[in-house]
């Protein structure tokens, strides 16, 4: 068997996560089929020699449209695929084998309001819509979790015969040493991801500026992500500046993943309050670090998390804060938080991830 796996939109974020650790953990285990992988830029991944990247300047999102639906045709049929896996949310329509579609990007499906500027609002129903075509062409449609399964499919109308699910993985890189900036206190809260609308950012900010303004936290807040909605970061940066909190709330931007580790090791709390998520690989870094973790009380946080989360209502600042306030006040709570979330991490590898992956590979193949 040939997979082709289309890795041309993986550039940074979870989708990157994603590939950099399944793509070798599947080179672990399988060493009898063929894999070609299209990357943008080379992945530094030790792969075994029946997998190869094949690089592919793409440096804009229509030309890699235009590469999807145009050239990979005849570039899949050149090379003789089985399967085209295409983990990005859109699959090439016309493509002369069996097509496994991941459907990870929430924004795509959702009916939320997110106050795209012009060019994201434009950029966005173009990628939907050629979603939603590929989810028809696809004879297989992989999700990252049941929540999102149930709700995408429920949005789309799919086909329940061809759907299934695969959790993320978590592995831990080394993190003795220190590369904290020494300008970062010894006490903050953090939270790690991408800054768009849905992150809920701004009701997290609001809600710590009440906190410090009535118990006079010691803790900073941290943001680690790259800016990625430009609209929506001018107005967390807005009111930042507005409770003048510019010493208190750092955004510093995107680092490099293993830079991100040492933040969770010396984090107090661990605080994601997006209200609009397929995963959340950012819970599952902190559970493994041992850090307590509060979050928004949406499905699948419940379902990564379970009982090892503090959770609280999203679109509530008020609600927000007391649950923040609640678990830095209770040491005894942090730590029931810290040992459940170390034991629910256990329940996810890249391992099983890779196994469950293959698997779907190899039932779509049988059908031939």
């Amino acid at each position: 068997m040939h997979i082709l796996i289309n890795a041309l939109a993986a550039k940074f974020g979870g989708g990157l996560t994603y590939l950099v650790n399944l793509i070798p953990e599947i080179g672990v285990i399988d060493q009898n089929n063929h894999y070609t992988i299209l990357v943008s830029k080379r992945l530094n991944l030790d792969l075994p020699p029946n997998m190869k990247q094949v690089v592919v300047n793409i440096d804009s999102v229509l030309f890699r449209i235009f590469y999807e639906q145009c050239v990979l045709p005849f570039y899949s049929k050149k090379i003789k695929a089985d399967i085209l896996y295409s983990p990005h949310d859109v699959t090439t329509l016309l493509a002369p084998c069996r097509t496994i579609l991941a459907m990870r990007n929430p924004c795509l499906y959702t009916q939320l309001n997110q106050e795209w500027g012009m060019k994201d609002t434009i950029r966005i129903k173009i990628l939907s819509r050629l979603a939603k075509l590929s989810a028809r062409r696809a004879d297989c449609i992989l999700f990252v979790s049941e929540d999102s399964k149930n709700w995408i499919s429920s949005n789309l109308g799919l086909n329940h015969t061809k759907l299934r699910w695969v959790h993320h993985g978590i592995k831990i890189p080394n993190t003795q040493g220190n590369t904290i900036p020494d300008n970062i206190r010894s006490k903050y809260l953090l939270s790690v991801s991408s800054i768009y609308y849905y992150k809920n950012y701004v009701r997290l900010v609001e809600a710590y500026a009440k906190l410090l303004e009535e118990y006079r936290l010691e803790e900073d807040l941290i943001i680690i992500g790259k800016e990625l909605d430009k609209p929506y970061s001018l107005k967390l940066r807005t009111i930042i500046a507005s409770l003048g909190l510019q010493e208190r709330v750092k955004l510093l931007g995107n680092i490099p993943y293993r830079e991100i580790f040492h933040y969770y090791k010396n984090a107090s709390l661990f605080v994601f309050p997006s209200y609009l998520e397929t995963f959340g690989h950012p819970l599952l870094e902190s559970m493994a670090m041992g850090i307590p973790v509060v979050a928004s009380d949406i499905g699948v946080f419940r379902e990564i998390c379970a009982d090892a989360a503090v959770y609280f209502d999203p679109l509530n600042s008020k609600n927000i804060g007391e649950k923040l306030l609640t678990t830095l006040k209770n040491p005894q709570l942090q730590e029931t938080m810290r040992q459940r979330g170390l034991e629910r991490v256990k329940a996810f590898s890249w391992e099983k991830t890779a196994q469950e992956t293959l698997k779907v590979f190899e039932e779509l193949y049988d059908l031939h």
